[in-house]
């Protein structure tokens, strides 16, 4: 079984960096520099992993609306970040639901 994440990041140098990172542990990356082509992979393709440049504006907002809504994707783990990790968060879905437990915290 090939896993497969979906990078959603405007600037080119960081996803290449994200897309080696997850090539070498072993994850098929598809990159896209839209949110809203984001959108469109995430209501057509199932994905095992999502990386998201978080922008905190209502794109960002929307996408992560839109995972949990998915019927293909609400269970995918999604990785965002903000600022190349200044704030990290990871929303994985719980075991024997669809509640995202989430995490945070601030990388100096």
């Amino acid at each position: 079984m090939d896993l497969r994440a979906l990078v959603v990041c405007p600037d080119q140098d960081s996803a290449n960096l994200l897309m080696l990172i997850l090539s070498e542990l072993g994850l098929a990356a598809e990159h896209t520099p839209s949110i809203t082509r984001g959108l469109e992979l995430l209501d057509s393709q199932l994905f095992d992993a999502i990386v998201l440049d978080y922008r905190a504006d209502s794109s960002s907002e929307e996408f992560l609306s839109r995972l949990r809504q998915s019927s293909k994707n609400r269970a995918t783990m999604l990785v965002a970040y903000s600022g190349w990790a200044r704030i990290l968060f990871c929303i994985a879905p719980s075991l024997r639901s669809v509640r995202a437990s989430v995490c945070a915290r601030r990388v100096a």
